[in-house]
């Protein structure tokens, strides 16, 4: 059986963590699963993980960031899309 990670405001905050199956996971661990080759999802999910978890208690700052880096993500794969049509045409 895994030790339960103790809190830590700075290694280990409690906004950060989440009981999945009885056991306790860190975000990072999760979207390092989920994201570990999209730095850029990997913010978003790091702030809608927050959204209902605490930290600074901003879920509306929050959810302003994970949107600013979705928005980022969604342009850079328009024009990965567009240049990919371009290619097409030519």
């Amino acid at each position: 059986m895994t030790a339960p990670i103790p809190f830590d405001s700075v290694k280990h905050p409690r906004h950060y963590k989440l009981m999945l199956n009885g056991k306790m996971v860190e975000a990072w661990d999760l979207l390092d699963a989920l994201f570990n080759r999209n730095p850029t999802l990997w913010n978003a999910g790091k702030y809608l993980f927050r959204v209902g978890n605490g930290g600074k208690d901003n879920d509306l700052q929050d959810l302003k960031k994970c949107r600013q880096f979705l928005t980022r993500e969604i342009e850079r794969l328009e024009q990965v899309e567009a240049a990919a049509n371009i290619s097409k045409v030519k």
